[in-house]
C-alpha cells in the first residue's frame, strides 16, 4: 500500500496502486512523493468510537482501505517516516512467509 502526504506529514491519500501518477516521469529533484505504508493506528477512545460509526465512503469501497473512510470524513491521519522494514501480510502466502521469517530469527 502507498501513501501520499502533505508537507506537514498528514495523509492525503492511501492507495493499493502507485500514487501519484507522474505523467512525465518522476523529477530528480523531488523528495515529496509516495511512500510504502506500514499502518499502526492510534486513536483516542472517543475518536475510535466516532470512526467505527462512520459509513463506508466511496474511496474506501473502491480501494478496500479503511483509512480512506477517515480521510473522506475529514479525520486527519498523521504519517511518520521510519527506516525499519516491515513484513507485509496481505495473503495467506504472506503469512506463511512471515512465520518462516520470524521462526528463523
Amino acid at each position: 500500500m502507498k501513501v501520499v502526504t502533505d508537507f506537514e506529514g498528514r495523509a492525503l491519500y492511501f492507495s493499493r496502486s502507485a500514487v501519484p501518477c507522474w505523467r512525465d516521469g518522476i523529477p530528480a529533484e523531488t523528495d515529496h512523493a509516495a511512500w510504502m505504508h506500514l499502518g499502526i493506528y492510534i486513536f483516542h477512545k472517543r475518536t475510535l468510537q466516532q470512526f467505527s460509526e462512520l459509513p463506508t465512503g466511496v474511496l474506501e469501497e473502491a480501494e478496500k482501505l479503511e483509512q480512506l473512510r477517515a480521510l473522506e470524513h475529514g479525520m486527519p491521519i498523521m504519517v511518520w517516516e521510519t527506516t525499519h522494514e516491515s513484513l507485509r501480510i496481505d495473503t495467506p502466502d504472506d503469512l506463511a512467509m512471515a512465520e518462516s521469517f520470524l521462526l528463523a530469527k
